[in-house]
């Protein structure tokens, strides 16, 4: 047996629509920025020399001169990582990939460049 929408029933469906909507539309222009306020700390282990890049901005590339050469280190979208190195595993490109969350590492150990995400909200 089928039953008529009564006028409850579609106000019910049209909030709930319209909710849907809002929040679809809050997370695509940026109101969840989980990496806002982070940045990755760029360490060169053979000289020392560090430099800082804010998570949240623009997509941005780096070349850091290593004990090898130079690593290509790339930020996009609240992630770092390690996009090329002149060392001869590569495995601080396949297997550390894109790192994001406070305390994560990525390390080229024979270039002597490491990555690390710092949250000044968790300290």
């Amino acid at each position: 047996m089928l039953h008529k929408l009564r006028k409850g029933d579609k106000i019910v469906i049209g909030l709930v629509l319209i909710l849907g909507v809002i929040a679809f539309a809050a997370v695509r222009i940026g109101f969840n920025r989980p990496y806002q306020g982070k940045y990755v700390i760029i360490r060169n282990l053979n000289d020392g020399k560090v430099a800082k890049l804010p998570l949240e901005a623009e997509t941005q590339s780096v070349q850091v001169k290593g004990a090898l050469g130079y690593s290509k280190i790339e930020v996009n979208d609240g992630k770092a990582r390690i996009a090329h190195s002149p060392c001869p595993d590569q495995i601080c490109v396949h297997v550390f990939g894109w790192i994001s969350r406070d305390g994560e590492i990525s390390v080229c150990l024979p270039n002597g460049v490491m990555l690390q995400i710092e949250d000044p909200a968790e300290e």
